[in-house]
């Protein structure tokens, strides 16, 4: 539990405890305090030199608190506290380890410009919006199961060889631009959402499903990031996070707006396999309907031309593919339209048009198996 005398004395303000603290260290006492499980006593500790560990456990900040300018000589131990409204820990030193494990920022957390010089863990942190921008971190960090909403790393060094992001999920995409790692992080199970969209369930899922202007940017920051850490998979995954942001922000126009759909929905950016296949098979069956309906309604007339139908829809879906399908195109001709095999105006059109999008659809199943199993970044 919180020391009496600790809130005390903190309460009395920074020069009260800092001139307690300066004796304390000419006495070379690493001192301990004690804030465990306080609710809300007291919430300014701005520019406080705390000379031994510093006990925030299972704390409750109910009002804005300030750590502005804080010294932390001794480890600075966080874990599970919850802080309700904005939290202040800028310009801060920490001297040695920090645990943020499990804590709770509900609000903003800026926790910007600190010097971080011994372990930091954020390990099963819940945080509406923070800011680690311009930060650095000397020895191991992790933030494995970690939660951010919005989430700033602009400008961070992580300097140790050691930092995890393991099985990290971010409801909106991470600002990573400007961050220097020593070595390539983990990031085994991490897990980048869009932003919400509060639009047309439609605009939300084909167009702005990453609301902000900015978010192709930072897509394609953890996209370059995937790329030094070897895993394919991800910089597949931000690349195509990347282009479905870049919608109505970097890729504007009609046609280049169609083009980032035809490549995101019959392929998911070239991910899928079996979406192009799927969209093929389907192609060639809708492309012989009107051939069969041609005798309708007469059931027995339509049931002997679904064969070559099929067949013939199936050889327009594949003209520069194999060298034997002519003899079997002219067969399904000839039991469709005799031997002359004359096409109707509209029947033409509509293989030409069939073909060239079954030529797109076969160039997206090539592109889906080449990164299936590309093994190498380039």
């Amino acid at each position: 539990m919180a020391s009496a005398g600790d809130i005390h004395r903190a309460k009395n303000g920074k020069a009260a405890w800092n001139a307690w603290a300066t004796t304390e260290r000419q006495a070379s006492r690493a001192t301990a305090v004690d804030f465990s499980g306080m609710q809300g006593e007291a919430t300014d500790f701005a520019g406080f030199d705390f000379p031994g560990p510093a006990n925030f456990r299972n704390a409750v900040f109910a009002e804005p608190a300030s750590f502005s300018g804080a010294t932390f000589r001794g480890d600075a131990l966080f874990s599970g506290a919850i802080f309700h409204a904005d939290v202040s820990i800028d310009r801060v030193s920490f001297e040695r380890d920090v645990d943020f494990r499990r804590v709770q920022f509900k609000k903003h957390a800026y926790l910007v410009h600190d010097g971080f010089r011994g372990f930091v863990s954020f390990e099963g942190a819940k945080s509406e919006n923070l800011a680690l921008s311009g930060s650095d971190f000397h020895s191991e960090a992790n933030f494995d199961r970690a939660w951010f909403n919005y989430s700033e790393f602009t400008g961070v060094t992580f300097k140790h060889s050691l930092t995890r992001f393991n099985g990290v999920v971010f409801e909106r995409v991470p600002d990573f631009r400007a961050v220097t790692f020593k070595a390539p992080p983990l990031i085994q199970g991490i897990d980048v959402r869009y932003a919400k969209y509060s639009g047309p369930k439609f605009w939300r899922r084909w167009a702005l499903c990453a609301a902000g202007e900015d978010d192709a940017a930072k897509f394609r920051r953890l996209k370059q990031l995937a790329s030094d850490w070897r895993d394919h998979e991800r910089e597949l995954e931000f690349f195509a996070k990347e282009l479905r942001a870049k919608r109505f922000h970097e890729t504007r126009g009609c046609g280049a707006i169609l083009l980032n759909l035809a490549y995101g929905g019959p392929s998911n950016f070239g991910r899928s396999v079996a979406r192009p296949v799927c969209w093929l098979v389907l192609l060639t069956l809708f492309a012989a309907v009107p051939t069969v309906l041609q005798h309708w309604p007469r059931w027995e007339a339509m049931t002997g031309r679904i064969e070559p139908a099929l067949v013939l829809s199936a050889t327009d879906a594949a003209l520069l593919l194999g060298s034997d399908k002519w003899g079997i195109r002219g067969d399904a001709c000839d039991a469709l339209y005799g031997a002359k095999c004359n096409f109707s105006l509209g029947v033409g059109i509509l293989a030409y048009a069939q073909s060239a999008v079954s030529l797109f659809l076969l160039f997206l199943v090539g592109l889906g198996l080449r990164n299936r199993f590309r093994t190498g970044s380039a």
